[in-house]
């Protein structure tokens, strides 16, 4: 976009002046910056431009990758979330990290997988997906749209991921998402998970509740 067809932020003497500007800059920038791009758009010293960059990413506001000898800078497309949007939330849902690890999930999820794993279901937060070996997650992280939300990438509005398995079929909602807390993860919701026809779901599968009133389906963990 080019900066001179709008208005940019006057450099004024105040904390909240210096970072409207390196937002407006990181907004108007299809790519991302450097440190040193951004100190000659801006007039601010390195340094200063630093300690902003450090805190906008570690509120989950930008995001950073390295370019040959750069480290880039640009917006964060993540969707920020909490405790209290997990709790409210109709459908099994449950975030990760990076590395797998489960940071929350709601009711309906802990209900199921404690039911289909046999442990503790108040002991999940904290395990590793990879550690529990659940047929479903392994499926579910070798899909392009877990690895586009594991680099940070949203999905179209409305795109549901479609996944069918030997005991079901889901429709799943995968985002890149930032935690209260600023650690970036990926977010996966399961809006209707779908016995097919024919199978026993009290051999097959747990059923959980839904929040449309019809049966919510996980498959059990093998024995």
């Amino acid at each position: 976009m080019d900066t001179n067809t709008v208005n940019v932020p006057s450099l004024k003497n105040s904390e909240e002046s210096r970072l409207n500007l390196i937002m407006f800059h990181l907004r108007n920038s299809k790519f991302g910056l450097s440190i040193s791009d951004l100190a000659k758009k801006t007039g601010l010293n390195r340094n200063t431009i630093s300690r902003y960059l450090t805190i906008l990413a570690t509120l989950g506001q930008v995001e950073v990758r390295t370019v040959g000898p750069s480290r880039v800078y640009q917006l964060s497309e993540r969707l920020p979330i909490s405790p209290q949007f997990l709790a409210v939330q109709p459908e099994p849902t449950i975030v990760v990290n990076n590395e797998g690890m489960i940071l929350a999930l709601n009711p309906y999820m802990r209900e199921s997988l404690g039911n289909n794993l046999g442990i503790d279901k108040e002991n999940l937060v904290g395990k590793n997906y990879k550690e529990l070996n659940i047929e479903l997650f392994n499926i579910i992280t070798a899909l392009p749209e877990y690895v586009n939300a594991l680099n940070g990438k949203m999905p179209t509005v409305g795109a549901w991921t479609y996944l069918e398995t030997a005991d079901a079929c889901y429709r799943l909602w995968i985002l890149p998402i930032i935690f209260f807390d600023g650690i970036p993860g990926i977010m996966v919701q399961a809006e209707t998970w779908i016995c097919h026809d024919g199978r026993r779901a009290d051999e097959m599968l747990a059923v959980c509740p839904s929040s449309d009133g019809k049966s919510a389906y996980f498959p059990k963990k093998q024995e």
